[in-house]
């Protein structure tokens, strides 16, 4: 499944703590996004937030994308992600691959 850059929730939490009492002190969260290394202190991560990762500046507002996933903490470890969803990510290793797929 995939949405457009403009179905973003504004204001939405991309892969940030959810707020407080949310956050993890001393913990950091590696995990790889279209094979670059980011960090968060949250373990959720959302589909919007690892779409802003991999594309600050979506190349058009029509944009849609795909994420799947591998070696989550969430079970299961692998698969998609649609909008609206997150997974729990392992303090280490989890990694995402973002595509953009054209218009819906």
């Amino acid at each position: 499944m995939a949405t457009t850059a403009d179905e973003h929730h504004p204001g939405g939490a991309p892969a940030h703590p959810a707020g407080p009492g949310g956050e993890h002190p001393g913990h950091e969260f590696t995990f790889i996004v279209n094979g670059q290394e980011q960090h968060v202190r949250e373990p959720r991560v959302s589909f919007e937030g690892v779409v802003r990762f991999a594309f600050p500046q979506p190349p058009s507002p029509q944009t849609v994308f795909t994420v799947s996933y591998r070696d989550a903490q969430s079970h299961p470890s692998q698969g998609d992600l649609f909008p609206g969803e997150a997974v729990t990510i392992k303090q280490q290793g989890t990694v995402f691959d973002v595509f953009p797929t054209g218009k819906s």
